[in-house]
């Protein structure tokens, strides 16, 4: 009877533990990286666990239930702490797809140890600690399956948006794309028709909504007074995830604004993500155009490689930002291009924002849109949500930056809060996703911090290195650790003041 309970328990265990595996795997866009270091250390634990309870039955079988009871306990534990998260699993189809067959067989295996004579409990063992081998081998078998399967659906049901009469321009790099989409939609939309993906939808199965939402504007194209264009977000997380979205779209224009170590975690090198983000001007070719951001190493080499009609950002290119000034309430400065001086005022704040600016004017000009419409365009351009959002509350300036995950976006905000009078508090997280190199970057994050910042509050997986940079980069002011967002969130209310500016970087603990 002993074995079944403890096989039961097991089952349970297994159950609340693969819900954080099959929401790593679904939060990483159903690609699971093994970590060599993570499978040996639960192969160590399996075997001491194993050890114990052979220890116990033959000398101490008291020490089974007591075994048991610890297993249980650590399952409820696990089980609240997995529902406190603000993100759970979501059982979409192909979360189904994935998790049912990954059940059936888990459970299986535990339920059967019993049977086994002698008892071999090692086999609960291996399947409850080694849960994220058998998903990796599992969602490895079917992924391609999956992508064919969603591919062909898609393509099929966005055939539509491939009519040539359409004008199609693709945004990809590993930032700034949402904003750089905004921007053009201003820029564009008294000359033409503009469609768009919605939010910071740039997958497949986002591009198929998107399409369904604006079907009749697509059916109706060619029958208006202006030309439809349509603009499109292109992410990735592996390779071939933006040629793939190009062959859904057929862009004959596309935006590169640049490549930092976001998603390295997937990846697993800058080479690699500079790679599949070049996968954009290697589709569009010799007979389209691309605007490159030439102030980043990577693309400003893929401008180098490109075939077609290259159009680079920065210093020495076709378009140069001369005479930045920037406050908290926006940004004023010149572009310099080929049909003359273009001088621009925005509520975008950050000089990321401006080369954002600079890619879409020089995509805009490219599509014969005026100059005085540019300037009141970019004039009228609001900033996106949670992307350096700028809000004055109670006295208090608010610098809503729950977006920036990366390291390029930190560098730029800190900029501009440099040169900001009054008390700086920064609250950060630091950036995720990096693999490796996410204990080195957020070292850097807390120097970079630690030259600004009056108060820095921590919280989430990054506290411990930021704080690490904080101190290597000789930080005297106050630090202050919460474990949650939501304890900091409620420690704010006593160590702001009247007259702060409060900067919120990255809400992804």
């Amino acid at each position: 009877m002993n074995k079944w309970i403890f096989a039961i328990i097991g089952c349970f265990l297994f159950i609340v533990l693969s819900h954080y595996s099959l929401l790593r795997v679904q939060s990483e866009g159903y690609r699971l990286r093994l970590a060599l270091k993570e499978c040996a250390l639960n192969v160590l634990f399996i075997t001491v666990l194993e050890c114990v309870y052979l220890l116990c039955r033959k000398y101490f079988v008291v020490g089974i239930y007591l075994l048991e009871g610890a297993l249980f306990l650590l399952a409820i534990y696990l089980l609240i702490r997995y529902l406190k998260k603000r993100i759970l699993f979501k059982y979409t189809n192909r979360g189904i797809r994935l998790s049912f067959p990954y059940f059936l067989i888990s459970l299986a295996l535990i339920l059967l140890s019993p049977l086994i004579e002698p008892y071999n409990s090692l086999l609960t063992f291996v399947v409850v600690f080694l849960r994220d081998v058998l998903l990796c081998a599992l969602n490895a078998l079917i992924s391609p399956l999956e992508r064919k399967r969603n591919f062909k659906f898609v393509s099929k049901n966005t055939e539509i948006l491939r009519n040539k009469e359409i004008i199609k321009v693709v945004i990809t790099g590993s930032y700034g794309k949402t904003t750089c989409k905004r921007i053009l939609l201003e820029l564009l939309k008294n000359k033409y028709q503009v469609l768009q993906t919605e939010g910071n939808f740039n997958t497949p199965m986002g591009l198929l909504k998107s399409v369904e939402k604006h079907k009749e504007s697509f059916e109706n194209s060619g029958n208006g007074a202006k030309t439809l264009l349509f603009i499109g977000e292109a992410g990735a997380r592996s390779k071939g995830d933006v040629e793939e979205m190009c062959k859904l779209i057929n862009p004959t224009y596309g935006i590169v604004t640049g490549v930092c170590p976001q998603h390295l975690k997937s990846f697993g090198s800058l080479e690699k993500i500079a790679s599949t983000k070049e996968e954009l001007p290697r589709y569009i070719g010799k007979n389209g155009v691309v605007v490159f951001n030439g102030e980043n190493s990577s693309s400003l080499k893929m401008s180098e490689n490109f075939l077609g009609k290259s159009i680079v950002v920065g210093k020495n290119g076709c378009v140069s930002i001369e005479h930045l000034k920037m406050t908290l309430r926006g940004s004023t400065f010149t572009l310099t291009t080929k049909s003359g001086d273009i001088p621009l005022k925005t509520t975008l704040v950050g000089r990321h924002n401006a080369v954002n600016v600079a890619l879409c004017v020089a995509l805009a000009l490219e599509l014969k849109v005026e100059k005085e419409e540019i300037i009141e365009a970019i004039r009228r351009v609001k900033c996106e949500p949670h992307r350096f959002e700028v809000k004055e509350e109670g006295g208090l300036f608010v610098v809503d930056d729950g977006y920036n995950g990366n390291i390029e976006g930190v560098k730029s905000a800190l900029e501009v809060l440099k040169e900001c009078k009054g008390r700086k508090i920064i609250y950060s997280q630091g950036i995720v996703e990096c693999g490796k190199m996410e204990r080195t970057l957020n070292r850097e994050v807390g120097r970079l911090v630690g030259k600004v910042a009056d108060v820095v509050i921590l919280s989430g997986i990054n506290a411990k290195n930021i704080e690490k940079g904080l101190k290597e980069g000789g930080f005297n002011g106050k630090i202050y650790k919460f474990p949650s967002i939501t304890h900091a969130t409620e420690g704010l209310k006593h160590i702001l003041k009247q007259g702060d500016i409060l900067y919120l970087q990255n809400d992804i603990p």
